[in-house]
């Protein structure tokens, strides 16, 4: 596997993801206190960042500041119990973050278009080349509208918008890599992507779902994952 060397062992990357979903597991344990659960969650993100960040590509950076910047969203929006505001600050680190997922997919865009010859090129634009990211990215716009904006107050309306355009952007331009890389990575990591911050939406906006901390971190690091091993390749 890609991610396993001696720069980053199997076991203190997943070790790490396995201790923190530990935590949210069992929430009486003695060990779960919210400093050791964002020491456990930086650890991960930090370590995969950093290969990520190693390969020296534009994709590999941009992807790498988006796994980085990440990590701090979700370590404020997991401790809105301690400060309401914490999770609009969450919120907007976390749009920061897909906005350089985006910028490093659309980087891999650009790297393949260089190198496909001309009859390739012809065929990636195309309309059928097209039809299931822009499905994609109508689709999920349309998931916000119905479910999650009917249940939110005013104030909330254009900044889960604003968040819901970027996501789905994400998930466009993720999409179209995959196609145009023969690399299901990258595909992959954004749908499980817009699943997680879903689940963290219907569960703040909506109604809360049961396990909801757990299995959102569980959906953020298999998309991370994903995502790292996409800009590693």
């Amino acid at each position: 596997m890609a991610l396993i060397n001696n720069n980053l062992p199997f076991f203190a990357y997943y070790g790490s993801i396995f201790f923190h979903l530990y935590l949210l597991a069992n929430p009486a344990l003695f060990l779960n206190t919210p400093l050791i659960r964002v020491v456990s969650q930086f650890l991960s993100t930090l370590m995969i960042a950093h290969k990520v960040h190693n390969k020296d590509a534009a994709t590999a950076l941009n992807i790498s500041n988006g796994l980085t910047i990440s990590a701090v969203a979700v370590s404020y929006m997991a401790n809105e119990e301690r400060n309401p505001s914490y999770f609009m600050i969450g919120l907007a680190i976390s749009l920061l973050a897909h906005m350089y997922y985006a910028i490093g997919l659309n980087h891999s865009l650009k790297e393949q278009k260089l190198m496909a010859s001309e009859d390739v090129k012809k065929s990636k634009s195309s309309w059928s080349y097209w039809i299931i990211p822009m499905t994609t990215y109508v689709g999920v716009l349309s998931v916000i509208v119905y479910f999650i904006l009917p249940s939110t107050s005013f104030e909330w309306k254009i900044p889960l918008i604003l968040y819901g355009t970027t996501v789905a952007t994400v998930i466009w331009k993720g999409i179209d890599a995959s196609l145009a890389t023969d690399h299901a990575e990258s595909g992959l990591a954004v749908l499980v992507l817009g699943i997680s911050d879903f689940i963290l939406a219907y569960s703040k906006f909506v109604e809360p779902i049961k396990n909801n901390q757990l299995i959102f971190m569980l959906t953020y690091y298999l998309a991370q994952t994903l995502i790292a091993k996409f800009a590693l390749k």
